[in-house]
């Protein structure tokens, strides 16, 4: 389990570093995050994912999203702050990672 969840952590963080526009940025890194057993996770790790997610679906509220071309209506302040929050999650699950 440890490994699947570094490989993903690392594999979102690439995405999060690509030189790819801040939106396919953000759609990789949500889409590699994607399947993650937050139930395997310890109880602080998982309260910390949560709220990182909830200010993410509050920013995402503001934007009807249906398609990856929606993306593109995502405000560049918006963006940052939604790549700032993928990073926070990264921390998380790496400070996780190395308390096991």
């Amino acid at each position: 389990m440890i490994n699947d969840l570094l490989a993903k952590t690392v594999s979102v963080e690439s995405a999060l570093l690509s030189d790819l526009p801040k939106k396919d940025r953000l759609i990789q890194a949500s889409q590699r995050l994607s399947g993650l057993e937050l139930n395997k996770l310890d109880t602080g790790t998982r309260k910390k994912l949560d709220r990182n997610l909830i200010d993410g679906n509050r920013v995402l509220s503001q934007y009807k999203i249906e398609t990856y071309d929606d993306y593109a209506k995502i405000s560049d302040p918006h963006l940052d702050e939604l790549i700032n929050m993928m990073k926070r999650i990264c921390s998380d699950l790496h400070k996780f990672i190395l308390a096991r």
